[in-house]
């Protein structure tokens, strides 16, 4: 229930936000005629969802899929229709200007109605009782509420220039897409999607490519050229080309704002009346190009979570390891039920060294050796309190320190020095790692004297 509500909240307060960057457009515009239009097409999205989210959309599967395909089609569409409005004014027509309004309204709100109601709908099963159904608009409306506060404010507020329908878009494109949509439904955002997308593309035309040049691509025969192929048509270059798509509209409506010819002032004798003008077209262009700024914040961390989504942090729970009878050295197989080491990923053990924990770490590193190390860095000692920044994870292929978050090659890994974990010698063959007792404790020891910096937090 708590769970739903939140989630409504949530809603309303988006959708307030974005009425209320509406409204302050179409009065900035003095084109209040259209508000009415704007909130039919809101209340018809409230009503047409609603009915959809509740009555066709199964909350287990159903259309689920197809929903969201089409919320992140239309979002999406709202966002990437700016780049190319930048000299566009609303119609003076009333019927044309109307039914964009209301269409606006309409597309702002229409798909996370839909899926709220739907998720409600299941928890009202769930629980066997109708209060998350009940519940949910409440918690909507009080959410809407909330943003809609300064409205009478930004009425008298003069933000001519500020706005435009390009840039109206462009901030409630990026809005939209950074506030999750339909974070109920979604597991992806657009970012996600259009990167896997584009991967698909960029590896389909590298193979093509592979095959017009003649160059194979072989498990075991490898030409100079593969290498470069082979990146080329890798998920970060996928990324690269999805960063640059996504970074387009902003960028497009900055560089067409900051080419705008300064004004023509050598006809003004007064030095005052000339430092004036340029000095209201500057403010002009500032005020102009806040919205793209905040359009192009809201994309970059749009980019940075997707990136986290893409590459998220692998930090394995540590097992408990013992010595066998009569040895002096910890076993550690290969492969056990946590997987093989191979995978070139993280591994962590605990030796309990009397009422101490000693958690170090393994990886088989890119040239097939295996490394060893304490779960703690030379420079980086959290406060006490902070136990959940000491050691280290895996993100892709490198390792990252919990603490600073620097990145570690783990070709380094076994190394000492600089954000490394702190090595100690082991040996190994094709089954196990040995790690002698003397030298773990040994290490741990040292690591406990050396004089930490990063103590702060």
């Amino acid at each position: 229930m708590f769970s739903i509500a939140s989630s409504a909240f949530r809603e309303g307060a988006e959708i307030g936000f974005l009425i209320l960057l509406a409204v302050s457009f179409l009065k900035a515009e003095q084109r209040d005629n259209l508000l009415k239009p704007l909130f039919t097409g809101i209340a018809l999205a409230v009503a047409f969802g609603a009915y959809a989210g509740y009555a066709l959309l199964d909350p287990t599967g159903g259309y689920r899929n197809l929903w969201v395909f089409w919320g992140i089609t239309i979002h999406g569409a709202i966002f990437f229709s700016s780049a190319f409005l930048w000299d566009t004014q609303l119609p003076a027509a009333r019927n044309v200007s109307s039914i964009l309004a209301a269409a606006f309204g309409f597309a702002i709100a229409f798909f996370e109605f839909g899926a709220l109601a739907s998720v409600a709908k299941g928890a009202s099963l769930e629980s066997g009782g109708s209060a998350p159904v009940f519940g949910a608009p409440l918690s909507l409306a009080a959410g809407a509420a909330i943003m809609l506060a300064p409205l009478k404010l930004v009425r008298k507020l003069d933000i001519r220039g500020v706005l435009s329908p390009a840039t109206l878009l462009l901030v409630a494109g990026a809005f939209r897409l950074i506030s999750g949509g339909m974070a109920e439904f979604e597991e992806q955002n657009l970012m996600i999607a259009m990167q896997r997308g584009m991967e698909v593309f960029v590896s389909g035309a590298v193979r093509n490519l592979r095959e017009i040049l003649l160059i194979p691509d072989h498990l075991y025969l490898s030409a100079p050229e593969s290498g470069f192929l082979e990146y080329m048509g890798g998920d970060r270059m996928a990324m690269s080309a999805t960063v640059a798509v996504i970074f387009f509209p902003p960028l497009r409506l900055l560089a067409r704002l900051v080419a705008a010819p300064d004004p023509a002032v050598s006809g003004i004798k007064v030095g005052a009346e000339r430092r004036m003008k340029i000095a209201g077209f500057r403010r002009d262009l500032t005020l102009a190009g806040a919205p793209m700024m905040a359009a192009f914040l809201m994309i970059f961390f749009l980019v940075h979570a997707a990136n986290l989504s893409l590459n998220p942090l692998f930090d394995p729970a540590p097992v408990v390891v013992a010595p066998g009878d009569n040895e002096d050295f910890l076993r550690l197989p290969m492969t056990d039920k946590t997987g093989n080491l191979s995978d070139k990923k993280i591994r962590k053990y605990l030796y309990l060294y009397g009422d101490r924990k000693i958690i170090f770490l393994a990886i088989v590193k890119p040239d097939g050796t295996p490394a060893v190390a304490l779960d703690e860095c030379e420079i980086c000692r959290p406060a006490a309190w902070n136990t959940k920044a000491i050691g280290y994870a895996q993100r892709g292929e490198n390792l990252v320190c919990k603490y600073c978050v620097s990145p570690i090659s783990v070709t380094s890994v076994g190394q000492p020095g600089g954000c490394n974990p702190i090595p100690f010698e082991a040996k190994f063959d094709a089954e196990y790692i040995y790690v002698p007792l003397k030298n773990l404790i040994d290490a741990w020891k040292a690591a406990q004297k050396i004089e930490k910096a990063g103590t702060h937090l």
